[in-house]
């Protein structure tokens, strides 16, 4: 697992994303999806930037992040 250290204020999170190793990306989308109840393909295309992400999302993925909650 890579750790890269950041800021929370500036944290990316697509760029958080592409940092993860493939097996921890999955983690990572499995928990937002059973978490947040959002359909996978929303999910990585929002991810990858291929959708755009609310503001709301955005906080509360970055919460995710910083708290480290899909690592448990």
């Amino acid at each position: 697992m890579q750790m890269e250290v950041v800021e929370k204020k500036d944290l990316d999170i697509r760029v958080y994303y592409k940092n993860l190793t493939k097996k921890d990306k999955g983690r990572f989308i499995s928990f937002l999806v059973k978490r947040f109840d959002v359909n996978y393909s929303t999910i990585v295309a929002k991810l990858n930037a291929r959708s755009k992400m609310k503001q709301l999302e955005t906080e509360a993925i970055t919460k995710v992040i910083n708290e480290g909650l899909w690592k448990i």
